[in-house]
């Protein structure tokens, strides 16, 4: 037995869930022991033993150096080596870029795993607001990606950018997808450069949302502060296009009535509705419903419009992914004047699927009925009892 696996046996005494693993001589390749020390090798082991078939892959950020804000990238998966043309994309949506990967073929249990490291470049760019919880931060949202959970785009830069996890991410995407159903000017990728190029000011909105809605809150009105230094923020900001962006981000928040963000129920991050007050939304479109509710995920969308607070109407799947609120709400008008006799408003729902191009023709109606049973449980999330 060499040195290196007898420092490791000793350190992995009295670890139950380790000992479990039955690591042997063989569990690590010569180029890992040459690469990585035992803490690290205690560190990766309690990551393999978390992989399973519901969860083949994980993606963990790791300090390089001892002193430096400078960070690597530790890829694990079962079975097979990952493919770099899935992994690359999701670190490019963090912003990231990798200098140099290399994989290591590990061995537990006659099982064969793989971890791939990638050196990346310096980490001084990395928000210092909250630093210490990016690593957690970082495990989340490539967790939630792999996952499908959460969408790899650019928004993603804002967990190194402003310190932003997953879930908070999530509200920004949701409320930029509201924007572009209202026919807001600006497109999606220039409120994503937006929202990085300024990532103060973004914290601070979330932040607005967080406190706004926070159940513990026990000021009611806590959140008009930070409403206000948002406002002050923008002050600074000479673009107008960008000062448009963030105001209507803050008047969706503003007109924003009820959320089920902190309801914690098991798939929270693949779904968040908001209920809006329609009156207090500016630019809004004619005619104004009484209330919204606009569910966004990664895998679906949807709206439902109540023109008062006694409604009868219907839900409906929509093929019209850029302007579906706008055949809803012409759907709603109509269901107004056909009820004017037996109700005093209308109401209309409808949700559209994003993934329905990646599935098999034979699956489609699988696909439909999922999304329809997620969309009006999200409905229901935020219904008056």
């Amino acid at each position: 037995m060499n040195q290196w696996y007898e420092k490791l046996f000793k350190s992995i005494e009295g670890n139950d869930h380790l000992i479990a693993l039955k690591v042997t001589e063989q569990t690590f390749s010569e180029n890992y022991q040459q690469d990585f020390s035992i803490k690290d090798a205690s560190f990766d082991l309690e990551i393999l033993g978390q992989l399973n078939s519901k969860t083949p892959a994980k993606g963990r950020l790791v300090k390089v150096t001892r002193f430096a804000r400078d960070y690597g990238i530790k890829l694990y998966s079962i079975k097979d080596s990952i493919p770099l043309s899935q992994s690359m994309p999701i670190f490019e949506s963090m912003g990231l870029k990798v200098l140099i990967g290399r994989p290591y073929r590990i061995k537990i249990k006659n099982r064969i795993y793989w971890i791939h490291h990638f050196t990346l470049e310096s980490g001084e760019n990395i928000c210092a607001v909250d630093e210490a919880n990016i690593p957690l931060h970082f495990g989340e949202l490539f967790d939630e990606i792999w996952m499908g959970k959460a969408e790899n785009d650019a928004f993603n830069e804002l967990l190194f950018k402003a310190c932003l996890k997953s879930r908070y991410i999530q509200i920004l995407r949701a409320y930029t997808a509201y924007l572009q159903q209202i026919r807001f000017p600006h497109s999606r990728e220039y409120i994503i450069e937006t929202l990085n190029t300024h990532p103060g000011i973004t914290l601070t909105l979330v932040n607005a949302f967080l406190r706004k809605f926070d159940p513990t809150e026990t000021h009611v009105d806590s959140h008009h502060s930070l409403f206000e230094k948002v406002a002050d923020q923008l002050l600074k900001v000479e673009s107008l296009d960008h000062d448009l962006i963030f105001k209507r981000l803050l008047n969706l928040i503003y007109a924003t009535v009820r959320t089920n963000f902190y309801q914690q129920q098991e798939d929270s991050a693949s779904h968040l509705s908001f209920k809006l007050e329609s009156a207090k939304i500016d630019h809004l479109p004619k005619p104004f419903p009484l209330f919204e509710i606009f569910v966004y995920s990664a895998r679906f969308e949807g709206i439902h419009l109540r023109g008062g607070k006694v409604a009868r109407g219907g839900l409906r799947w929509s093929d019209r992914r850029e302007d579906y609120r706008t055949e809803v709400l012409g759907l709603m008008k109509a269901q107004m004047v056909k009820n004017a006799v037996i109700v005093p408003a209308g109401s209309k729902g409808g949700f559209v699927t994003k993934r329905i191009a990646e599935v098999p023709a034979d699956k489609t109606f699988d696909e439909v009925r999922e999304c329809y049973s997620l969309y009006i449980n999200s409905l229901l999330e935020l219904t008056d009892n």
